[in-house]
């Protein structure tokens, strides 16, 4: 056939190389701040306020709102529109973590949920770590 492809395509990796900043202070300020103030029902409710949004503040507000309601969230989490959650408490999310659009990821209700420097995509329906 004309149209098959001939040879093989490398697509070097983006999230998992780029270099990790730490969080700036605000960022876990206000997710200690907001868990204190709202507890797990209104940081859930909040969280709806600001899901979909394509702009910078959804995006600042969504990666406050996981880092508050996750039991545990290291720096440069990266959180896309649409991404949905259950049992977030039981979310340890590592350093560098990308959750793409649409990706839903559900906690363990018993337990604990680990993922250390990973992408998360809803249309891959895997995980591809890149280490910690």
């Amino acid at each position: 056939m004309a149209n098959e492809p001939t040879g093989s395509r490398l697509v070097r990796a983006v999230h998992g190389l780029s270099r990790l900043e730490p969080d700036p202070t605000y960022v876990v300020g206000l997710a200690e701040d907001l868990r204190r103030q709202y507890g797990r029902e209104g940081l859930l409710e909040l969280y709806g306020r600001f899901s979909q949004g394509y702009g910078g503040f959804d995006a600042l507000m969504r990666r406050v709102l996981w880092r508050a309601l996750a039991r545990s969230c290291g720096a440069g989490l990266r959180v896309d529109p649409g991404a949905g959650f259950k049992h977030p408490e039981t979310f340890e999310i590592g350093n560098g973590v990308f959750i793409g659009s649409d990706a839903y990821i559900q906690g363990r209700f018993d337990g604990s949920h680990r993922r250390p420097r990973v992408d998360w995509t809803a249309q891959l329906f895997r995980c591809a770590s890149f280490g910690a």
